[in-house]
């Protein structure tokens, strides 16, 4: 007899939920890092691209330009770190999904186990009456 876990359709649609939370989790901790990338990125550009007014002369021009310049910078750093923040909470939420579903998954695992122990013993248990009756029968025909 071939042991059958009742619940085995249920636990493969949990066991692909938690591969499916998987993949949203790496795709959304990718994103987060691109998103901390770029970030770190521009403000080294920032860094880099301030200009020291006393040691050079420049003009008014010049000095609208960088102003310009440094506006969208920080623009730009403003929306990406509200990008970064939203991305933080989502990967905090998937998570907390991932767990879920680990969890779920891995309750179906363990009953499937344990019936599975208990199909084998039951299995034993009865090759152990087959046995002993067989022994009686040949004992009683001496």
């Amino acid at each position: 007899m071939k042991f059958e876990f009742r619940y085995e359709s249920v636990l493969s649609v949990r066991q692909f939920r938690k591969k499916k939370e998987q993949q949203r989790l790496a795709a959304c901790i990718q994103q987060r890092n691109v998103i901390r990338k770029r970030y770190r990125e521009l403000r080294e550009q920032g860094a880099a691209s301030s200009r020291n007014p006393e040691s050079e002369s420049v003009s008014v021009h010049e000095v609208r330009q960088d102003y310009e310049q440094r506006h969208q910078l920080q623009k730009q750093l403003w929306q990406l770190r509200n990008k970064r923040d939203k991305l933080e909470k989502e990967v905090s939420k998937q998570r907390k999904r991932l767990v879920e579903a680990n969890r779920e998954s891995m309750i179906l695992e363990k009953l499937k186990q344990r019936e599975r122990i208990k199909f084998i013993e039951h299995q034993q248990h009865i090759e152990q009456l087959q046995q002993n009756e067989i022994a009686t029968q040949m004992y009683n025909r001496r």
